[in-house]
């Protein structure tokens, strides 16, 4: 039964780093007084979604500057290794990305919204979009404490609910399908061995890892987040199969004790073809605005959180809530990422149509041609389109793309 109603100009769903940011993004706007957020979870941040792993050079152009009890390390760089063991490493003078506690990074940019004035309701499932003529007019919200319903009437929704993204399924509107679905598993460990502290692991192969690939990322204090991805079968188990059978991880980790674990699906299709509809507008993981080849979200969430809140000003100056004035959501982000990700899906293709022996094949290459080193001085991890392309106007990396694509179209 509804017992309860609450009206906002804004109203968003999820506290995650994509709605957080929206809210803060518009509270810096001036209208942190309009928006409100609702959050199902007790606390912001928890459970960790994520291994938190960020290019410092987004961070920096973004504004986003971490205090020293959410860096958890500093890395210079990967280590790559092939199904049959072969590696190579691509690695920096200077750190290029950061290790973060998930948790107390959303609830950084959480408590900053808070402090500038906006709303945060913990505990609160939301059900449902309340929907009249293709108008998203609010929502259905489940106050877990309480075990009430309650509606909320908003001029705009933005829908940063997370994957599965069940709302815009629910309501019919485009969703993240789950066939681009892969699942997430990732341990907190104790202690590794013979990992720099410094270089991430990526251990590629469909054995182990059959949706993503598998990682090791260090700590400072000697801890680790070892995580997969894969598309069939518990990823727990393919987790454990890992840690404890992988030809080189397994002596990695072989006296590892697991603290903890997380589990959480990744939508590795590409950006739902709509992100926008009449009082609506759906940012992060919710409009699977995730990479493809890595399955990384968060900075591409704030980047479309960012452009959700101008938009949400926009219309809100203007009284016009309508689809064509939210229209504007999808232009700007596209223009800002639109082109990562198309290339980065059709690599996602392309690697999830080699075997293991093709991947193998392609390591050799790459470490023959040495194209780590042209990597090593055009790459950026966040917009691996205009890597690709500065790559190619290097001989080895144009011959190292041309085999990739060679491969996939022959099979070989």
């Amino acid at each position: 039964m509804i017992r309860v109603q609450k009206e906002a100009e804004i109203a968003i769903i999820g506290a995650g780093p994509a709605g957080a940011s929206a809210a803060l993004n518009l509270a810096k706007l001036g209208l942190a007084q309009k928006t409100v957020v609702f959050e199902e979870h007790s606390q912001i941040g928890k459970p960790a979604h994520c291994a938190g792993h960020l290019n410092i050079k987004s961070l920096n152009k973004l504004g986003i500057k971490l205090p020293p009890k959410i860096i958890e390390n500093k890395i210079r760089g990967a280590r790559f290794y092939s199904p049959s063991g072969l590696s190579f490493k691509i690695e920096r003078k200077n750190p290029v990305t950061l290790v973060v506690n998930r948790v107390l990074f959303d609830q950084m940019i959480a408590e900053k919204a808070e402090r500038l004035g906006v709303e945060f309701y913990l505990k609160h499932k939301v059900r449902s979009f309340l929907v009249k003529d293709g108008k998203v007019s609010g929502f259905i919200v489940h106050d877990l404490d309480r075990k009430i319903d309650g509606k909320v009437y908003s001029k705009i929704v933005v829908d940063a609910e997370g994957c599965p993204a069940i709302l815009l399924k629910k309501a019919d509107f485009f969703y993240p399908k789950p066939e681009s679905f892969v699942y997430g598993c990732q341990a907190e460990v104790d202690q590794i061995e013979d990992v720099r502290q410094d270089l991430v692991e990526v251990y590629l192969g469909k054995k182990f890892a059959d949706g993503l690939f598998a990682w090791i990322i260090p700590r400072r204090n000697g801890t680790a987040k070892v995580g997969l991805a894969t598309r069939h079968g518990s990823p727990k188990k393919a987790l454990l199969n890992f840690i404890r059978k992988h030809p080189t991880a397994s002596k990695k980790l072989c006296k590892s004790q697991i603290l903890s674990l997380s589990f959480h699906p990744i939508p590795l299709g590409g950006p739902i073809p709509k992100t926008y509809a009449s009082g609506l507008l759906v940012v992060g993981d919710a409009a699977s605005q995730v990479k493809p080849t890595t399955g990384g979200g968060v900075i591409t969430g704030i980047i479309c959180a960012k452009y959700a809140a101008k938009t949400a000003f926009k219309a809100s100056n203007l009284n016009d809530f309508s689809e064509k004035v939210l229209a504007e959501y999808q232009r700007a982000w596209t223009s800002e990422l639109g082109f990562e990700f198309k290339v980065m899906l059709r690599l996602r293709k392309m690697l999830d149509k080699l075997s293991d022996k093709q991947i193998d094949k392609f390591f050799k290459l790459c470490i023959r041609t040495g194209v780590n080193e042209t990597i090593e001085r055009v790459g950026d991890i966040d917009f691996q389109g205009q890597t690709l392309l500065r790559a190619t106007l290097n001989p080895k990396g144009l011959i190292s793309l041309l085999y990739l694509v060679w491969t996939v179209l022959t099979g070989r």
